[in-house]
């Protein structure tokens, strides 16, 4: 299994490569009024209208900050019932990629009811890796809100 390593504040997460489309610098987004602060704004990739939640912004209420390694990753989002959506996710470091078998992870132990996406974790010598389930990343309502009503 391969992992893409992105950061929001102190820590560290792995998001599947499986999962990316492509990895870019973030563009000037265009701000998505009456969303949460996490939702960063939304840009135009290859003709379509993509949202991009800022995962920093979504885990410590502080922004990324706007590194040379702060990226959006292009992401093939499931949302429940519905078919694959493109979503960014800015994120910061998110240049490193590391291989590992999906046993070396280990179950986090808590799991918070506002942190759904939060799945086991990977430890390592230079601290913990949890993995990153897109698919949880937004609430139904929010999912509305950013893409429409399902078909």
């Amino acid at each position: 299994m391969l992992l893409l390593i992105l950061e929001a504040g102190t820590q560290r997460f792995g998001l599947a490569a499986s999962r990316i489309v492509e990895v870019i610098p973030a563009p000037v987004l265009r701000p998505m009024p009456g969303l949460p602060a996490f939702v960063a704004g939304a840009f135009t990739y290859h003709g379509r209208v993509v949202p991009v939640i800022d995962l920093s912004s979504l885990l410590t209420g502080q922004p990324a900050r706007p590194l040379l390694s702060t990226r959006i990753v292009m992401l093939n989002f499931h949302p429940q019932g519905g078919e694959p959506l493109l979503l960014g996710l800015l994120a910061e470091h998110a240049t490193e990629l590391l291989s590992c078998s999906p046993e070396e992870f280990q179950p986090a132990g808590v799991h918070g009811i506002d942190t759904p996406f939060a799945g086991d974790v990977l430890i390592r010598p230079d601290g913990l890796i949890q993995e990153l389930n897109v698919d949880r990343l937004l609430s139904e309502k929010l999912q509305e809100q950013i893409f429409g009503a399902p078909a």
